[in-house]
C-alpha cells in the first residue's frame, strides 16, 4: 500500500477493499480504441461499506483515457467535499 500525503488532502493510491471510515474509494478505468479512436472513461465513488456515492461515464477525445478518468473521478470527489481519497487503477502506467 502506498500513502501520498497531499496538500488538497490524503490521497490513498493502492488498496483492496473498502477503504476505512474517513475515506471514499474511486474505482476508476479508461478504455481506447486507437489513436485517434473511441474512447472513454468511468468510474465509481464508494463508502467505507461500500455503498455508491456517486459515479461517472465520459467520452475523452485522447489516448490517455485511464489518466483522464482518473482526473475526473478525483475532481468529483473533491466537488463531493471528499478529502480523503482511496484510489484503486489497473493501469500499471498510472500505477507505476
Amino acid at each position: 500500500m502506498i500513502v501520498a500525503n497531499l496538500s488538497l488532502g490524503n490521497l490513498l493510491l493502492l488498496s483492496l477493499g473498502n477503504p476505512s471510515g474517513d475515506y471514499i474509494k474511486l474505482n476508476a478505468d479508461g478504455s481506447t480504441r486507437g489513436n485517434p479512436g473511441r474512447n472513454g472513461g468511468e468510474g465509481v465513488l464508494r463508502d467505507y461499506m461500500g455503498q455508491w456515492k456517486a459515479g461517472f461515464v465520459i467520452g475523452i477525445a485522447s489516448a490517455y483515457a485511464e489518466i483522464q478518468a482518473l482526473v475526473h473521478g478525483l475532481q468529483l470527489a473533491w466537488d463531493l467535499g471528499c478529502r480523503s481519497i482511496v484510489v484503486e487503477l489497473d493501469s500499471e502506467v498510472i500505477v507505476g
